[in-house]
């Protein structure tokens, strides 16, 4: 169970310091499990009690789509994963962690729209005050990108 603790860090120097790969994996298999996006989701919505649906309402995901989403028929894009994050009420660490187990790129402070997100997640912004903030950027709203 400790070893799920470890640091990315911590884990790397472990990697670094083995002689044997097998060996290493055997004694660190617990920390080398990522949760699945939708294995977060659902720890995210049991922990805060709040359901799919008002879920899929507060992240402005179309509904339909959205339940395909969290139940892993299909897989989703940067930008809903990213909607999701904020329907959650996800800081930045997590929406980055989230983003990481959805296999997606983190967002990046250099590129100015994901600066924007990356305020908008840091100041609690919903999903229409995160959209507003994207349109007077003269960025592309969440959700409008073809992915």
């Amino acid at each position: 169970m400790e070893q799920k603790r470890l640091t990315t860090g911590a884990l790397l120097n472990r990697i670094f310091a083995s002689r044997d790969f097998s060996c290493f994996v055997r004694e660190n298999r617990d920390a080398l499990h990522v949760a699945s996006f939708q294995e977060r989701v659902a720890a995210h919505l049991q922990r805060t009690g709040m359901t799919k649906e008002q879920l899929i309402a507060k992240s402005g995901v179309e509904r339909v789509y959205g339940y395909q989403l969290l139940s892993g028929v299909r897989a989703p894009g940067r930008d809903k994963v990213v909607q999701l994050c904020i329907g959650l009420g996800l800081d930045v660490e997590e929406s980055q962690h989230m983003l990481s187990s959805a296999q997606k790129p983190a967002l990046y402070p250099r590129i100015e729209r994901d600066a924007a997100l990356l305020f908008a997640i840091s100041n609690h912004y919903d999903i229409f005050q995160t959209q507003e903030l994207l349109h007077e950027r003269g960025a592309t709203l969440l959700g409008e990108r073809k992915e």
